[in-house]
């Protein structure tokens, strides 16, 4: 993909998942008058798009020990779970070093709190 020395950004196909590498190249013509021309170009930075990760609210319902959720769209990279009462203050409650398709996943600390929020973050 090349993009014009004026657009500082690169749109990426929605469904594009996958990894991808990027690298920036200044004076692609040598326009510009340098005594070192060799530095033109970034070190490549990689970038891995995932797919998206979402709750699946037919998997959620109360048991007797607590909430219980599950998520799907996991790619295999580590993943943690995330509870909030104010969604200010978030705080690590699951956490799995790797994982694909779909987890089921308990929250036994739901039952003391009013409201709970909750974010997942593979990385």
């Amino acid at each position: 993909m090349f993009v014009e020395r004026d657009t500082p950004s690169v749109t990426l196909p929605a469904s594009g998942i996958g990894n991808y590498t990027l690298f920036a190249q200044a004076d692609l013509y040598n326009w510009i008058y340098e005594s070192n021309e060799t530095n033109n170009i970034s070190s490549p930075v990689t970038v891995r798009l995932l797919p998206p990760l979402s709750f699946n609210t037919t998997g959620m319902r109360w048991t007797s020990n607590g909430f219980q959720m599950q998520l799907d769209g996991l790619a295999g990279g580590g993943l943690v779970i995330y509870a909030s009462t104010n969604l200010v203050s978030w705080t690590p409650i699951y956490t799995n070093p790797t994982a694909t398709g779909s987890i089921l996943f308990l929250d036994s600390s739901a039952t003391n709190s009013r409201v709970r929020f909750y974010r997942a973050i593979e990385e």
